[in-house]
């Protein structure tokens, strides 16, 4: 099934015209992480705001099937 993967900035919304084609919606999460990751790297690197920015996936129909917020990415220290 294809997929697309929209990234938001804030209230930017970043279309992925393309999509690409996943044998499930896990497979398109997991893809959908690794680019939330690399994100959040280079936007530590440079010092960007970190709060805001997600991607939605969305089916071959244009159908939100999931969110992954870029905060829920972030692996922080559990407190004492």
């Amino acid at each position: 099934m294809r997929y697309f993967l929209h990234i938001w900035t804030g209230k930017t919304r970043i279309e992925d015209l393309e999509g690409a084609e996943y044998p499930d919606l896990a497979a398109a999460r997991r893809e959908a992480v690794r680019g939330v990751r690399d994100l959040l790297a280079e936007r530590l690197k440079r010092g960007d705001v970190l709060d805001g920015q997600s991607i939605e996936i969305c089916d071959e129909n244009d159908r939100l099937v999931d969110t992954i917020l870029f905060r829920d990415e972030l692996r922080l220290p559990k407190g004492d």
